[in-house]
Formats: C-alpha cells, structure tokens, sequence
C-alpha cells in the first residue's frame, strides 16, 4: 500500500510471482498481521495522548485535554 509517497506494507513480491495457493495465502497473512501490528501501535499512541482527558474525565471544552490541536 502506498500511503504519502511511501510504502506501508510488506513487500511479499508481485501477485504474477506467486506460484502456489500456498504462498498467496501466507502472503496475505504476513499483510495481515503487519496491518494489525501497525494499527495496535496507533492505537497505542492514541491512547496515550488522550490519557489526560478521560482521568479528568472532563470534555474538551471543559479543560479535558492536555494538549491543544492549533
């Protein structure tokens, strides 16, 4: 997948390349899992950086977050 003039998945080669069901199938499951992996990873990050908001458990407009957006 290309995403802001760079590559975001893994390079399991071509579709044409693949041979066998056998390696189409654990092509896609390396996607899959890098796709998870790097989702976990934003959703980590997410979290963190709304951390503040939910232990004040305050809205936005309240003073609930901790950092501003601009």
């Amino acid at each position: 997948m290309v995403l802001f003039d760079s590559y975001q998945g893994l390079d399991t080669g071509e579709l044409s390349t693949l041979k066998t069901y056998e390696e189409f199938d654990n092509a896609v499951k390396a996607q899959i899992a890098h796709i998870v992996k790097l989702s976990a990873i934003g959703t980590v990050i997410s979290q963190r950086v709304h951390r503040e908001c939910s232990t004040k458990t305050a809205d936005v407009a309240a003073g609930g977050r901790l950092y501003g957006t601009g």
